[in-house]
């Protein structure tokens, strides 16, 4: 993030500045809890399976609840005009913050297992998410990444969701009852096609121990 060109705030506006990783900006943002909304958000076509990757940097993990169950703060929307769509939220409980991802295609809502991961205060993480949408008889994907590493998996139900075409960013919602502070940067959006491999190959052919191979 150079400005905020292009993002329509929503609450208190994210302040754009120096990256506290020390490369580049990012936009903090701060929710309250008068006012648990920070983040900034667009229409952008993301189309049927979204790509999106982004750095966080949480200045503090400890006490960003005094609740005794677990909360989640929306950092990441991907979504379609309506209410239909896929969202990321940092799971709060305790003195640890994880992931959370969740996902409404109109008929039901979806809130899966925690991913295995904690994150640390004062550190940087570079979280990707790519979601594939169902195809013809295959069910949809989720996969989530940190630091390049796959750290979750699952199938989803997408059928009904349509293609993405907003994204919002930053803390678009909570329920902490407490403030919290993050800092993201480094926003990437991408789109990624379908692949239809319902029509195969089949018959036989020589391989290079020019050996007949059948499939």
């Amino acid at each position: 993030f150079t400005g905020l060109t292009g993002w329509a705030p929503s609450g208190t506006t994210p302040v754009v500045g120096a990256a506290p990783w020390g490369a580049g900006n990012a936009i903090l943002c701060a929710s309250t809890q008068i006012q648990p909304i920070s983040k900034v958000y667009r229409s952008l076509t993301v189309g049927a399976n979204p790509s999106v990757e982004f750095d966080l940097w949480l200045p503090e993990t400890e006490g960003l609840t005094a609740e005794v169950t677990p909360r989640l703060a929306n950092i990441l929307q991907i979504g379609v005009v309506g209410g239909n769509g896929y969202f990321l939220s940092l799971l709060i409980s305790g003195n640890t913050v994880g992931l959370k991802f969740e996902y409404f295609n109109g008929a039901a809502y979806y809130s899966l297992p925690e991913p295995p991961i904690k994150f640390k205060k004062e550190t940087k993480y570079r979280i990707k998410v790519d979601i594939a949408k169902e195809f013809a008889s295959d069910p949809g994907g989720l996969i989530i990444s940190v630091d390049g590493a796959p750290v979750y998996t699952e199938i989803l139900y997408t059928d009904s969701i349509g293609d993405a075409n907003l994204i919002g960013f930053g803390v678009n919602s909570s329920n902490t009852n407490a403030d919290l502070n993050l800092y993201l940067g480094n926003l990437l959006v991408s789109s990624k096609a379908s692949l239809d491999y319902s029509n195969r190959f089949s018959g036989t052919f020589t391989d290079g121990a020019a050996a007949t191979v059948t499939v």
